[in-house]
C-alpha cells in the first residue's frame, strides 16, 4: 500500500471501536481478502499487520508518536500504548486490533459484514 493509503486506512481502522462498528462498506471491501463478502479476524489481522509494517517507518518494531501523528490522535495513541512507554509495541497494536475487531463484530459470529 502507498503511504497515503496506509495513513488513511489506519485512521479508519484504529480510530475507535465506535467507528469500527460503523465501518463503511468500502473499507470492509479492502479487508475482504477472499472476496466472500465478509471479513474474518484472520483477514482483518493480516491487513492490519501489513499496515503496522508501513507505519513503522524506521522499522524498529514499534510505533513512535512521530510515525503516527499525521493520522492518529494523541488520545488514541496513548490509549493503545497500554504500558505508557511512549511507543506502541507490536503486542499492544495486536491487542488493539483484536479489541477493534471484537467491537465491530456486533453479532459475535467472528466476521464483519
Amino acid at each position: 500500500m502507498k503511504p497515503m493509503t496506509i495513513a488513511l486506512f489506519s485512521t479508519l481502522t484504529l480510530s475507535t471501536v465506535a467507528f469500527a462498528e460503523t465501518m463503511p462498506g468500502e473499507a470492509l471491501l479492502l479487508l475482504d481478502g477472499d472476496g466472500d463478502g465478509t471479513v474474518s479476524f484472520d483477514e482483518f489481522n493480516e491487513r492490519m499487520n501489513t499496515l503496522f509494517g508501513g507505519m513503522d517507518t524506521n522499522q524498529n518494531g514499534r510505533l513512535e508518536r512521530s510515525e503516527t501523528e499525521s493520522f492518529m490522535s494523541k488520545d488514541i495513541f496513548d490509549a493503545t500504548d497500554i504500558n505508557g512507554s511512549g511507543t506502541i509495541t507490536k503486542g499492544e497494536y495486536d491487542a488493539q486490533i483484536r479489541k477493534d475487531f471484537e467491537g465491530a463484530d456486533r453479532d459475535g459470529d467472528g466476521t464483519l459484514d
